[in-house]
């Protein structure tokens, strides 16, 4: 077994989410794979693109009309985040193949040969076994949080007195209004939407993993990246203060359909 038959029921849950568009993944022999722009996996990871450059320009009319503050400054962030990262990835699959040869190359030597023997197919359990745990309790926690937030909005509704037909449709209008302020609601959309989340969490959730033993993630490594995130949260922390009173918009108006931007508090 090696890293590119480990790899591939990986990269077909890439392929499922628009990622890494590499044509020929379904099948054993490496060689095959390869880039193509005109091919189904290109199309939709550039329509992707141009979705989240869409939303990054829905976000940013968002905040031209509300104001910007620490909370809702995350959005536009988030799907610039996500751009950048799917076109390192396109990028990366254009460049494979020369990948390939040189894994073949690392793959054919000794050393390394001896080390598939030892771990063969218990390597590979384990890699796939990590994944699969992953995306379950990515799924798992994506319900949750669903379920979470339908039970707030059904409290909202009964506490605001807004009338409902359709529950998927309030969800989806109070949740996502800011895109489908812009978009006629359809469910095709919403689903979409959801999609985008629960790969969001799974993309973000930390794996460390060693490229079989090549390299590893070092406790200084570790540390620099720890600094670096609290550097950042001490910067939006004082933004938050700076920001405290732009991007408020008040409980149970009409303007909480459009946008979600920070609720105002009430004080008795």
């Amino acid at each position: 077994m090696n890293f590119h038959n480990t790899i591939r029921p990986i990269l077909v849950i890439f392929l499922l989410f628009g990622q890494f568009p590499l044509y020929g993944v379904l099948t054993r022999k490496p060689l095959r794979w390869h880039f193509r722009w005109c091919s189904l996996q290109t199309v939709l990871s550039v329509g992707l693109i141009f979705v989240g450059l869409f939303l990054c320009f829905v976000e940013y009319d968002r905040l031209k009309a509300i104001g910007v503050n620490a909370d809702n400054l995350i959005g536009p962030l988030f799907y610039l985040d996500v751009i950048i990262i799917m076109l390192l990835l396109l990028r990366v699959a254009y460049r494979w193949p020369t990948v390939v040869p040189k894994w073949e190359q690392i793959e054919s030597l000794e050393v390394m040969q001896y080390n598939a023997r030892q771990q063969n197919a218990r390597s590979c359990r384990r890699i796939r076994a990590i994944a699969l745990l992953l995306i379950v309790l990515g799924f798992a926690e994506h319900m949750l949080s669903i379920g979470k937030t339908v039970n707030a909005r059904v409290d909202e509704a009964r506490t605001c007195h807004w009338n409902y037909s359709n529950l998927p449709e309030y969800y989806a209008l109070r949740t996502y209004g800011f895109f489908f302020q812009r978009v006629p609601y359809n469910f095709p959309s919403f689903i979409f939407l959801e999609v985008e989340r629960f790969y969001s969490f799974i993309r973000k959730s930390p794996i460390a993993i060693n490229a079989m033993g090549l390299f590893r993630l070092t406790k200084k490594t570790m540390l620099t990246m720890f600094g670096a995130v609290i550097t950042y949260e001490l910067v939006m922390l004082h933004f938050a203060q700076s920001t405290a009173n732009q991007g408020i918009v008040r409980a149970c108006s009409p303007e909480q359909f459009l946008f979600q931007p920070k609720m105002q508090i009430r004080t008795n």
